[in-house]
This record gives C-alpha cells, structure tokens and sequence, in this order.
C-alpha cells in the first residue's frame, strides 16, 4: 500500500535496487503517490522509470482511463478497417500490444545509453500516439498525396489483385505485388494470362476470384507457388503447423 508510509519507504528500498520501474497508474495519482517517473528519476539517477499512459503527458486527458477499443476508435482505426458499409476494430488489441513494444524498446535503448553514461532516464509510451504512429502510412498518402482511400476489407490497399479466395478446401490469401509475383503464380490458375496489370484492384480481384473457383485450385497447391498465405484459424493445429520449426508452441495465458 503505496499510501502507507512504511510501506512506501519499502518501495523505494526496491526501487534503489532495481534497473527498470514501470507502471501505467496514471500520471495524476502518481504524482501523488510520488511515484511518478521524473520523482523517481530524480531519488534513484540510475533507474530506467517508464510509464504506459492512454494519451501522454500533459494533454487534457492525461488522466483520462484508456482502452484498446476506445484507443482504436480515436485513432481512426475504424476508418480504414472493414468494409465500405460497415467499419470494423482491428481483431486483436494492437495498441495495447504495440505500445508495451515501443515501451520495451525504448527500456532497451534507455539501458544501452545507461552502460555508457551511467545515467537512468524517463520513459514514456501512450496508446494514442502509438496507434497513429501504426496508421502513418495512410496519413502520409492523405496528408502529402490526397489520397483518401475506402475501406476495403480483405483487398489490398496498394497491391492487386490482393484478397481473400475461396478455393476447392478453403480459402487463400493472394497478394500479388507486382510483375515478378504474378509471374510466379501457378499457371493452371490462369491469372498471369487473364488479368491486365492496368486494371482497377476491384476488378483484378473480382477476375482473380473467378479463376480460383473454376480452377478447382486446393489451398496446399496455391501456397506451394510461394504467394498464397492459407487461411487458418487462431488455435493448436494452424499454430503448430506454421511455427513449430521456430520452436513456438500454443500456449494459453491465464
């Protein structure tokens, strides 16, 4: 109990032992505590003090609650996900995720500076701008092209023909980035000969989908042309199939 004296004397006694402090109370009840990072920083030269927020310091809602949905929706997120009827979350929590790896990163490269100067430091990620960070490159092409571009579900945004096809047992993902890839397509699909590369992603991919029905392509023989990623599900069979030569097992987090 940080508000208990003895309690927050043991805190510090840990703290004056530690590399690394990190917490994501937020800024107004850590300062308060007098657990915020600059206060730690200060009393202990040599720690790494990082702290996780929703928006960052000293904005109007430094202390406003966060969440990975919320943090989504406000990043526009939503905007350039789903369909072009319906906008739609990312389906895991990608600013919660990504935040904590700018976090480590920065810990990292916070540690690395400390071997040479001796000298801890002040760390700080927030959700906000981590989510935006992730959505630059269409906030490049809108703010420096003009470039406004729809939702568009599982197609590509810059590649085509880019989707998701439905094939004899199953579906594939084919993304096609450039000449070179398509030439590569297994030709009993037909793509390489049937598609014009000046033709809308639309359209690219409506063709290409035909194909694929009607070549009565399986999943396994589409990927073997190196492009194709093969759908699966999030569970213990797809996991083990595409990642046991990396020595990475399921697992479940309680």
């Amino acid at each position: 109990d940080l508000k208990a004296e003895d309690d927050l004397a043991t805190f510090h006694t840990l703290i004056a032992g530690a590399d690394v402090f990190i917490h994501n109370v937020s800024p107004r009840a850590a300062l308060k505590l007098g657990i915020d990072a600059p206060s730690l920083v200060a009393a202990h030269p040599h720690l790494i003090a990082a702290e996780v927020s929703g928006y960052g310091p000293g904005g109007p809602r430094t202390d406003d609650k966060a969440y990975d949905l919320a943090i989504q929706a406000e990043a526009g997120v939503f905007s350039v996900s789903g369909t072009e009827a319906e906008m739609s979350k990312v389906g895991f929590s990608v600013a919660d995720i990504a935040s904590g790896m700018y976090a480590l990163t920065s810990i990292l490269a916070a540690l690395v500076r400390r071997e040479r100067t001796g000298e801890g430091q002040l760390v700080e990620a927030a959700l906000l701008p981590t989510a935006l960070m992730l959505s630059n490159a269409f906030l490049i092409e809108r703010e420096l092209l003009g470039v406004e571009k729809p939702r568009m579900a599982n197609r590509g945004t810059s590649v085509a023909p880019c989707d998701l096809f439905a094939v004899k047992d199953g579906h594939v993902l084919l993304q096609v980035a450039g000449l070179l890839v398509l030439s590569a397509l297994p030709p009993g699909l037909g793509i390489g000969a049937s598609i014009a590369w000046v033709a809308t992603a639309q359209g690219l991919c409506g063709v290409a989908k035909d194909l694929a029905k009607t070549a009565g392509k399986s999943a396994v023989g589409l990927s073997a042309g190196g492009t194709p990623g093969r759908l699966m599900n999030l569970d213990r069979k797809s996991t083990r199939l595409n990642s046991s030569h990396l020595g990475i097992s399921y697992a479940v987090f309680c």
